[in-house]
């Protein structure tokens, strides 16, 4: 597992799920996978309208598609995955798609993927993952920044953490790459089997939360409650009187 240690928590709910079996930029729909995933939500990859693939760049291509980082129990179908390629300029741009999602109600989430990078060297050389929460007005970087793309030929899982993301109705997320300089036939990078997951906090979690918000209000009420209290001070007979 590569782009930092964050994983994935092995009780998050998986919200997001592109296999681009069916051939389309539109994720796999609830319930999902022999209905385990009931969660799943409908969304569309689309070009990014500021940084986008060049005409011919970003493309779904059967039958080169892998198992890394598959639902249980999905069964690919045409191994299809989403192909990506970059411009003919010389010039190492970057090239964005983007989709959106709904985390509200969760946090601690988390995006991830299988990708190969294949070429003559004039490939995708690195990649990053944005957000956003304001509808696209301004997307953060994830905490990995840019992350170098093994081109070993192999298909490696890649994690990224868009917490940051987290309890927001109409998030949006961007999958960028950098360092091409041509579409070159022998260019290929695929990226298959998308994910999102999420965790809901835990009641227990809140309850502190609000426990620690209730101590405090009890403590400054009682400060305020002393401060209005009459005084007593001790004369010189010893006596106390109240001031």
């Amino acid at each position: 597992m590569l782009a930092g240690t964050f994983a994935p928590k092995a009780d998050a709910d998986v919200i997001v799920y592109f296999n681009f079996e069916g051939n389309t930029f539109t994720s796999v729909p609830a319930p999902g996978p022999g209905g385990l995933y009931p969660l799943l939500q409908n969304q569309t990859i689309i070009n990014s309208p500021t940084d986008p693939f060049p005409p011919g760049g970003l493309l779904v291509t059967p039958g080169v598609g892998t198992i890394l980082n598959e639902l249980v129990p999905d069964v690919p179908t045409t191994n299809t995955a989403l192909e990506l390629r970059g411009n003919t300029q010389g010039t190492a741009n970057m090239n964005c798609f983007r989709f959106g999602v709904n985390t509200t109600g969760y946090a601690q989430a988390s995006l991830s993927f299988a990708l190969q990078s294949l070429g003559n060297g004039t490939q995708f050389t690195q990649m990053e993952v944005r957000y956003s929460t304001n509808g696209g007005a301004n997307f953060t970087v994830t905490p990995e920044g840019l992350v170098t793309i093994n081109r070993d030929g192999l298909y490696h899982i890649y994690t990224f953490n868009i917490s940051g993301a987290g309890n927001t109705a109409n998030a949006l997320i961007e999958v960028c790459f950098t360092g091409s300089t041509s579409n070159n036939a022998a260019n290929h990078t695929y990226l298959d089997n998308l994910q999102i997951s999420a965790v809901v906090p835990e009641p227990a979690t809140v309850a502190s939360g609000l426990l620690g918000v209730m101590g405090l209000c009890w403590y400054q009420r009682r400060r305020l409650i002393r401060s209005l209290l009459p005084r007593r001070s001790c004369t010189k007979a010893g006596r106390w009187r109240r001031t």
